[in-house]
């Protein structure tokens, strides 16, 4: 910690190391010369020791935590021990170590999850080898803080279709998401998890998915849009979505222009080389896709959106927007502009449910991300 304030270093020592990491592999490592005086008995003692336990923290739920302890030993040749991981008082694990040199180190791993946040008092803790110098350095004790990462999501259906079902399916299989599910009934009703209740709390959503939307003008789809205001969200369009005029212009990547027909087509890469982490999947070949619906129109696309994925129709490919992005300082939005995706979760084809279940996780664990956390973009 002090090297640069002096011009070397002395070391009064009998050569037995008792606390810390071996300091041969300190010294080697300054950039000072360190002279050593030997003073005492230099016969080396029976003894294990904990230097240091190398574990994360904090640590989030439900996500695997490693713990690896260093174990020095001496005098210890042909010898066996128990290394005990001990958690709020109460052995969790325990691992069987041979020594079979007189003297050196050992790692020992545990692995720990948990499903519940909170402070965790731990200890690595080695069982006594009989006439051991000192069982002092046989315990290193660290606490843990585990905390809640979990991605609240409030899904809000504004259709009955099988795409609701297969998506909100798709999304409750990653544990790190919490799904609130919610679907319009008319007027103020809603099965599900009334948004507008009490019980309900808008600042513990981290994400807002919208199925289909409401009719434009209408009391409910004003209520919704002041009620995702500032959020990020995913609009996934529906039968409903095609209507007329859409009540969410201000969040949609992509907006239609004209009242065209709605056409049966399949997604495809967009042309211009683009990197984005939505698009970090594969794409199968067209012939191995069933088809979607979106409508045949001129679309306007939003001041920041960025057109992912487009439409091919009989082969050809389109300006018709499948997939949109759109970053603002404060939040993330992401437009699907075609239905049908629940025949790619039910496909006997390993490819296109596949792309499904990419699509669903890179738009869930991307648009749920706040722009501010990005801090590194890697090609």
């Amino acid at each position: 910690e002090n090297e640069n304030q002096f011009k070397a270093a002395l070391l009064i020592s009998d050569g037995i190391s008792t606390q810390g990491r071996n300091p041969v592999f300190t010294a080697a490592q300054l950039s000072i010369p360190v002279f050593t005086f030997p003073l005492g008995d230099t016969t080396a003692v029976r003894d294990l020791a904990i230097p240091e336990v190398n574990f994360s923290d904090p640590v989030y739920t439900n996500t695997l935590n490693r713990i690896t302890a260093e174990i020095q030993y001496q005098q210890a040749e042909n010898e066996q021990t128990e290394v005990r991981l001990i958690e709020n008082g109460t052995v969790v694990e325990s691992a069987e170590i041979d020594f079979q040199s007189s003297s050196g180190s050992r790692l020992v791993e545990f692995e720990r999850q948990y499903s519940e946040p909170g402070f965790f008092e731990l200890a690595i803790e080695i069982v006594p080898l009989e006439n051991e110098f000192t069982a002092e350095n046989n315990r290193y004790s660290f606490t843990q803080d585990v905390l809640d990462d979990k991605t609240r999501i409030y899904s809000i259906a504004f259709d009955i279709h099988p795409d609701v079902a297969a998506i909100r399916n798709q999304i409750a299989t990653d544990i790190q998401n919490e799904l609130v599910k919610s679907t319009w009934l008319g007027g103020d009703q809603f099965s599900g998890t009334d948004p507008f209740s009490s019980e309900f709390i808008q600042d513990e959503v981290d994400l807002f998915v919208l199925h289909g939307e409401p009719p434009a003008g209408s009391t409910i789809a004003r209520r919704i849009a002041n009620l995702i205001d500032q959020k990020p969200v995913v609009m996934f369009s529906l039968p409903s979505s095609y209507n007329g005029t859409t009540p969410f212009n201000d969040l949609k990547g992509a907006t239609s222009q004209t009242a065209g027909t709605t056409i049966e087509i399949r997604p495809v890469r967009t042309s211009s080389d683009l990197s984005h982490p939505l698009l970090e999947l594969t794409i199968p070949p067209e012939r191995s896709l069933p088809g979607l619906v979106t409508r045949q129109s001129e679309y306007s696309i939003s001041p920041a959106g960025q057109t992912l994925i487009r439409a091919n129709f009989q082969g050809t490919e389109t300006n018709i927007p499948v997939l949109i992005s759109d970053e603002g300082t404060n939040r993330r939005l992401a437009t699907v502009n075609a239905y049908g995706w629940y025949q790619y979760r039910l496909s006997r084809q390993a490819e296109p449910n596949q792309f499904f279940k990419n699509l669903i996780n890179n738009l869930v664990s991307w648009s749920s991300t706040s722009p501010d956390r990005r801090t590194l973009t890697i090609e």
